[in-house]
């Protein structure tokens, strides 16, 4: 590691605010200490439903439980905190924490450095956190567009790596993702289309499409009632019941380990983006940085320097077309080492911007 590698991350203490999604925020949090830092505090972004947009009745419902949920959170981090001191403070995408958490950091750790990566759009967040932007040192999104937009770094999300050496895969295509919201509801019509292509052409397929019925969990009937209601309205019900006996649809989650396992043995792998999404997903870079193939639906991937349609196909999620000729052709080697968490979090927490 170079000098100024060393005085991006090695002796310092982070403040590291992540959502919990497939254990990618322990997998940081473990890469930082490795690259020698000499703290790091992990804390869980806590999503408080009354808080998010738009308003539902699940939302509305939560701030009539508790109005001051924003404000009590808050207040917790200040007291949990308040007795340790940071040099650099990395969140990603967005706490719903009160502004004046920043300025309270900020007055505890007069030196320290605020860097917000956005691994989601602001729309999917809530479009009334976007002036949180302003409040830190550096901001930097996956999205092309919204980096624009909001006139911030454009960088894309980082890969973990995986083993190389494997000689024969398990499997010839895979996709593990979420059935969650309008955004989705096209995935199951996708993935069952890619399961008949799969069995038609002999190919080993892991399609894995994880959905969390409004039923389960330990929340209150009422809850699940209302959760229930808002499902039927956004049509999700609906497309499960249509698809509930395909072998891809399940009600319980992968960790990361088993995610890492799956595209580790697979050749090529699927990325459904979500519609208006630009920015590419960990498992599109994660594919195309390991020297698999990636079969996606988003089409601003060609606007990438290192789109190369023998290692990338681009499908229509209307009218999906896999040509055999791309399954059983040769690959091309993309060189995306530059995003390997590694050298992805050196990047984000030097000082080039």
């Amino acid at each position: 590691m170079s000098t100024k590698e060393n005085h991006t991350i090695k002796g310092k203490r982070i403040l590291l605010f992540c959502s919990r999604f497939y254990d990618y925020d322990v997998a940081m949090r473990d890469e930082l200490l490795r690259m020698g830092a000499a703290d790091v505090y992990l804390c869980e972004i806590k999503w408080i439903s009354s808080l998010r947009q738009p308003m539902t009745a699940v939302n509305f419902l939560g701030w009539i439980k508790n109005p001051w949920r924003r404000t009590q959170w808050t207040n917790e981090l200040k007291s949990e905190l308040k007795d340790k001191k940071f040099d650099i403070f990395l969140c990603i995408p967005l706490p719903t924490f009160k502004k004046t958490f920043l300025s309270w950091l900020r007055k505890m750790n007069p030196n320290i450095k605020t860097v917000l990566f956005m691994w989601d759009k602001w729309s999917a967040i809530g479009t009334h956190y976007s002036d949180y932007y302003k409040l830190f040192d550096r901001v930097i999104s996956f999205d092309r567009d919204e980096a624009k937009k909001y006139n911030i770094e454009y960088f894309p999300d980082f890969y973990l790596p995986l083993d190389n050496s494997i000689s024969e895969y398990e499997y010839d295509i895979s996709f593990i993702g979420t059935f969650s919201g309008k955004p989705s509801l096209k995935r199951p019509s996708l993935l069952k289309y890619i399961q008949e292509f799969c069995d038609d052409n002999n190919l080993k397929h892991f399609l894995f499409l994880r959905f969390n019925s409004p039923t389960s969990g330990k929340n209150s009937l009422l809850s699940k009632k209302i959760k229930t209601w808002i499902y039927k309205r956004q049509g999700l019900l609906e497309v499960v019941e249509k698809y509930k006996d395909c072998s891809f649809l399940k009600d319980k989650g992968l960790t990361l380990d088993e995610v890492k396992r799956i595209q580790n043995n697979s050749r090529i792998i699927i990325d459904l983006s979500h519609p208006n999404r630009q920015g590419m997903t960990i498992n599109a870079i994660t594919a195309l940085a390991t020297d698999k193939k990636l079969i996606t639906t988003n089409k601003r991937i060609q606007e990438e320097s290192f789109y190369d349609p023998n290692s990338i196909l681009i499908i229509d999620e209307d009218d999906p077309k896999i040509p055999m000729s791309f399954i059983v052709g040769e690959s091309s080697s993309i060189n995306l080492q530059y995003l390997r968490l590694d050298h992805w979090l050196e990047f984000v927490l030097g000082d080039t911007h």
